[in-house]
């Protein structure tokens, strides 16, 4: 036992004597051909010619890693535990198209090493923007900038709130959020305008 296959048989040729294999056992450990186990048993007296039973280990088959690039995470996932390999995927910010493969490891048709593949799934940009510096620019240019976000706007002059038509004369004073804040589009904050 813990012989390879060839040591075992040219040790035994020379008393004549015969070794079977009666299986092969898949292993990731230990060299192909290695014997597992055997019988009779080391130690054992045996005739001439007689056999040993040897139990061996054989390479596991090679996987090839699949092409799951463009693929949504359901097909990945699918395609993964049909061919039984371990998948571990790992969300990143992309242009692709949302829950799709953009990268794996290994490569498609690259072999596969303990059954393990890694895949990086599209998500949507967050959408996250800092908010410009408006003080000082005319009210009225400020909400052509903000047309798509009228609803979140309030506009005031001092602590009077001002309803539409706006005077062509008025500038931001101040602002809330700030300049340089970081906003949503997702969810977009309320605008608060202090004008003059």
């Amino acid at each position: 036992m813990g012989l390879s296959l060839c040591e075992a048989v040219k040790l035994t040729s020379c008393h004549q004597v015969n070794i079977r294999i009666l299986s092969e056992k898949e292993s990731t450990d230990v060299p192909a051909g290695t014997i597992l186990s055997q019988k009779p048993s080391p130690g054992r007296l045996i005739k001439t010619h007689q056999s040993i039973f040897v139990v061996t280990t054989k390479a596991s088959p090679i996987t090839i890693a699949p092409t799951l690039l463009s693929r949504s995470i359901q097909d990945t996932e699918k395609s993964c535990l049909d061919s039984h390999i371990k998948l571990k995927s790992y969300p990143l910010e992309h242009t692709f198209p949302c829950n799709s493969c953009i990268a794996q490891i290994p490569q498609p048709h690259e072999p596969i090493t303990d059954k393990k593949i890694t895949v990086y799934i599209a998500q949507d940009k967050p959408n996250m923007y800092l908010m410009p510096n408006l003080i000082n620019q005319p009210l009225e240019l400020v909400l052509e900038f903000l047309r798509e976000y009228q609803d979140k706007i309030t506009i005031y002059n001092g602590s009077s709130k001002l309803q539409p038509p706006y005077k062509d004369s008025l500038h931001i004073a101040t602002q809330k959020p700030l300049a340089g804040s970081i906003i949503s589009l997702k969810s977009p904050p309320q605008i608060q305008l202090q004008v003059t």
